[in-house]
């Protein structure tokens, strides 16, 4: 088990990549002592041998996940695959879609035969695999011959936040999938929630402020921009108002920049919505 947690450890800091995203998986389907493969069409649980007999948890994930059927999955299922490298995309999309869409879920189903410390791990290993989904795997699926495996990964998100435990990181994966939706409202209103379930001693509390004001600003939200710092201006740590100065200053910046190039005729930012400076660069 430690071994196990040491990995997730290592994940956690480790470089967004693909290469991180397999090792996320593989740490998923290693605490649950099995493997998933998806061929043909077809998705497998494979036992893993060097881990010994089957035990509760893999028997039982290994029978859900054989039969596991939602639309997505059948559409994906039912498109040609037509060369070599696509099947093996395809294949780590439906592995990343499948874990984040089914395994917390399951996981909660049987879990008091399932140890805490092992569900957790499970859990926040499925994080890990997100994060990594997100912002490695999704920005390759935008054209519409990935459609079907875009709609496949990004449904498994909700999915996924229904089975977090902390709220927190329920409302950031929420805000995520709106925002990888194009729902930019309902992104602004998680990502806020997100903010207000995090403890202000929490060491996340600045990276997670910082994250929702960046989404506000690059969506040309100037107003709730300036009124996410002042309404959470008093649960500042006294390091870090400084910091939140300068992003008030900013608010102003860019909001004075966006309607002057309005008024001129010009755009406002060269790369569109989405594109705006954030906070370290400016």
């Amino acid at each position: 088990m430690q071994e196990l947690i040491d990995r997730y450890r290592q994940l956690v800091v480790a470089e967004e990549s693909v290469e991180t995203l397999d090792h996320a998986l593989e740490l998923v389907e290693d605490v649950m002592g099995i493997r998933l493969q998806w061929t043909e069409g077809r998705l497998e649980a494979l036992g893993i041998a060097e881990k010994g007999p089957p035990d509760e948890l893999s028997t039982y994930m290994a029978g859900e996940l054989e039969g596991l059927d939602f639309p997505e999955l059948a559409q994906v299922g039912g498109r040609r695959r037509r060369t070599r490298l696509r099947r093996k995309k395809q294949a780590v999309v439906v592995r990343a879609a499948v874990t984040l869409a089914a395994v917390p879920a399951l996981a909660d189903d049987m879990r008091p035969p399932l140890a805490e410390r092992r569900h957790s791990l499970l859990v926040d290993a499925c994080l890990v695999v997100f994060h990594q989904a997100y912002f490695v795997l999704l920005p390759e699926l935008g054209t519409r011959e990935w459609e079907d495996e875009r709609r496949l990964l990004t449904e498994s998100f909700p999915r996924l936040a229904q089975h977090l435990p902390q709220v927190s990181d329920r409302y950031t994966v929420l805000a995520l999938y709106h925002d990888a939706s194009g729902e930019w409202e309902r992104a602004a209103r998680f990502y806020r929630e997100a903010l207000l379930a995090t403890h202000s001693d929490d060491h996340e509390f600045m990276t997670t402020l910082q994250t929702c004001w960046s989404f506000l600003i690059e969506h040309q939200m100037f107003q709730q921009a300036f009124d996410l710092l002042l309404e959470n201006y008093p649960r500042i740590a006294r390091q870090d108002l400084d910091e939140v100065r300068e992003l008030m200053a900013l608010t102003f910046g860019f909001q004075r920049s966006f309607y002057e190039a309005k008024l001129g005729g010009r755009r406002v930012f060269a790369g569109g919505p989405g594109t705006a400076p954030r906070a370290s660069e400016a």
